[in-house]
């Protein structure tokens, strides 16, 4: 699933029942105190110390700047410190997320459908109808990569209105950011080569500038991997050489394992359908899947090459 569980650290109840009615500069202050740092250390090249005082007293307001800067001093994340700041109590959206992602290994569940759709009519936040349309996808729908077999009927016309719903919400935003990125990722067997090539171009190239953010890195080489994998599996011979150039990029500059290893994956299976792989390098490319463990790629790579 795409969307990270919530991750933060071990707390004890009574700990996290303490935060319940903590105020922002209150938290700053437990968190700091706990951390054994002084007031003019923490605030030190962010904020004057007086700044610092009068959040904790309840005398001002804090900018998000301020706060951020705060934790990343502390070693915080924001997810962490929105965790504590909640009481240890995870939003709605984080629960819903949990509950598809428990789901995927059970039969469909027609409650689950319901509960997203009304929330989503509740709030007209996309997240849940982004997780409404993932779920039926993958539980009543994912059959194919191909948009020309998909089938007739009420599945058909649901998936042609699900990818018509995320292509105008993927417009209507300019500046993307994971949550658009994650759901064109794992969303994109919908849309045909050229929509592909045109999201590429233009939003996902200008959303390199995030490059260096572990959790965006991460959202792009699945989108790339995805991309990949795709454009490969619909022979789309412009699309193909799109991907594996950007993914060439990402496991040279960023010395990336898995980039590394999808990359020779694709190049042996490209040589295997132009009849330019030998039997010896594919035979290779096998074992060495299996030795890691990639049972997942050392499946794709057997149908694969049985087919050429």
């Amino acid at each position: 699933m795409i969307f990270d569980k919530y991750c933060v650290k071990s707390l004890q109840y009574f700990y996290l029942k303490e935060m319940t009615s903590l105020t922002h500069g209150e938290l700053i202050k437990k968190l700091r105190l706990e951390r054994n740092l002084s007031q003019e250390a923490l605030s030190d090249g962010i904020t004057s110390r007086n700044t610092l005082s009068s959040l904790e007293i309840r005398k001002s307001n804090s900018s998000f700047q301020n706060l951020f800067q705060y934790c990343q001093r502390m070693n915080i994340t924001l997810e962490e410190y929105e965790f504590l700041y909640n009481g240890g109590k995870v939003d709605s959206k984080r629960e819903f997320a949990t509950r598809v992602s428990r789901s995927f290994k059970k039969n469909f569940d027609p409650e689950l459908v319901a509960d997203l759709k009304f929330q989503y009519i509740e709030t007209h936040d996309f997240f849940f109808y982004s997780l409404y349309a993932q779920y039926y996808l993958i539980k009543k729908h994912f059959k194919t990569s191909s948009l020309s077999t998909m089938s007739d009927g009420a599945e058909g016309s649901e998936v042609y209105l699900i990818r018509l719903n995320i292509e105008r919400y993927l417009e209507s935003i300019y500046t993307w950011g994971r949550f658009e990125l994650t759901l064109f990722a794992n969303c994109l067997f919908l849309f045909s080569d050229e929509y592909i090539r045109f999201q590429y171009r233009e939003a996902i190239v200008y959303m390199r500038q995030f490059v260096d953010s572990s959790n965006y890195s991460t959202d792009l080489l699945k989108f790339l991997i995805n991309g990949t994998q795709l454009s490969f599996d619909r022979n789309c011979m412009e699309n193909f050489a799109i991907f594996m150039k950007e993914l060439k990029k990402v496991a040279k500059i960023y010395a990336d394992t898995k980039a590394r290893l999808v990359v020779k994956i694709f190049e042996t299976l490209h040589k295997c359908r132009k009849g330019e792989q030998s039997q010896k390098d594919l035979t290779a490319l096998k074992q060495t899947l299996q030795f890691l463990g990639e049972n997942t790629w050392l499946t794709y790579v057997l149908e694969a090459s049985d087919r050429f």
